[in-house]
């Protein structure tokens, strides 16, 4: 979603991934044009917030603006704004609730504030959380492993030297102190964080290393197998066991990227995929399961959906596409409208054993 290409022109473009033909298509369009901005992935919807409108994320280009997208009916709303402005933050889902944290802007050592979004209720509020880091942090890159919230790397609001520090915070607790961990073995600024499985993923970034990527099993770091092209800025999503890079920025050869690199943490290579549309950097990405609503019974079945969504998020990518592919309609309707199912919650209990 988003970013910003070679001619400095901010997208606006929503791009998807088909998998069965392996190609990108523009689906539909953001709000406004951003880029640098973050996304989540929460209940079904992608929500998206902050951002610049500009390719100089300071000054007035950043924003607050908080918008959900509904992937089944290809609507958009808008939720509660940020009490802030940020560009080149985190923004993460823990639970039921949105949490956001650093970017420019912030003018003092950055405040963590969480979004509650209810499933049922019409919309969201920001609410200042016990935790606060302790130093300024600016295009650092995070993830949510397993409940807890972690962030690396980043510099301060001056453009000072990049860090290689980590910082963990647990929501479920309200901590009022972040807990740091390891530091990476590189500095890095603008590059890429990845949960998968047992493993964090750190991918890319500026500095000198831009083509370096590691791995965190929570006790320790270890180096891996480098990128195709060395990047920072880049969108980062995981997807069918695979983990994805895709555009971006090299500062080292002053390009913009169109590349959709794919990492397999199994065999620990990279591999192309698809190219993106357009060249671009600061665009954000995220997988997620889209149910179809064509299915007769996928009225009656959108409360079980909503209730399940946490757990069906967590189900393997590949193991849901290839469910709904080979799945056809119970026996007892008759369908036109093609082989999708929506799950109930015994089948939810039973593909989650599986």
């Amino acid at each position: 979603m988003g970013g910003v290409g070679a001619g400095e022109e901010l997208s606006a473009n929503v791009c998807r991934l088909d998998a069965e033909t392996g190609s990108w298509s523009v689906e539909t369009e953001l709000p406004a044009q951003r880029s640098h901005h973050c996304l989540a992935v929460l209940g079904g919807f992608i929500f998206t917030a902050g951002g610049s409108s500009s390719r100089d994320s300071g000054g007035d280009a950043a924003c607050n603006l908080l918008h959900r997208y509904d992937p089944r009916h290809n609507q958009w709303s808008r939720g509660a704004p940020m009490n802030e402005r940020r560009v080149d933050f985190y923004l993460g889902a823990v639970g039921e609730s949105l949490i956001a944290g650093g970017g420019g802007m912030t003018l003092e050592p950055c405040p963590l504030w969480r979004c509650t979004v209810p499933p049922r209720t019409a919309g969201p509020t920001w609410l200042h959380c016990p935790g606060r880091l302790t130093w300024l942090t600016y295009g650092h890159a995070g993830t949510v492993h397993r409940g807890v919230v972690y962030i690396s790397g980043g510099h301060d609001f001056q453009i000072g030297p990049y860090r290689r520090q980590v910082l963990s915070y647990e929501p479920s607790r309200d901590s009022e102190v972040w807990t740091e961990r390891p530091a990476m073995t590189l500095a890095r600024g603008w590059h890429c964080m990845a949960s998968f499985k047992h493993l964090i993923y750190v991918l890319g970034g500026s500095d000198d290393d831009e083509d370096t990527t590691e791995r965190f099993d929570i006790l320790r770091w270890t180096r891996l197998a480098q990128l195709l092209l060395p990047n920072s800025e880049a969108g980062v999503s995981v997807w069918a066991g695979r983990i994805y890079v895709l555009g971006g920025y090299s500062w080292e050869s002053m390009v913009f990227s169109r590349a959709t690199q794919v990492y397999d943490p199994d065999k620990d290579s990279w591999t192309r995929g698809p190219d993106l549309p357009k060249c671009v950097a600061g665009a954000s990405a995220c997988a997620v399961c889209r149910l179809l609503s064509t299915h007769p019974l996928a009225a009656s079945y959108e409360g079980v959906v909503r209730d399940n969504m946490a757990v069906m998020n967590s189900l393997n990518m590949a193991v849901m596409n290839s469910l709904l592919q080979q799945a056809g309609p119970p026996p007892s309707v008759q369908s036109s409208q093609g082989s999708h199912v929506l799950f109930s919650q015994t089948e939810v209990k039973d593909l989650q054993k599986q």
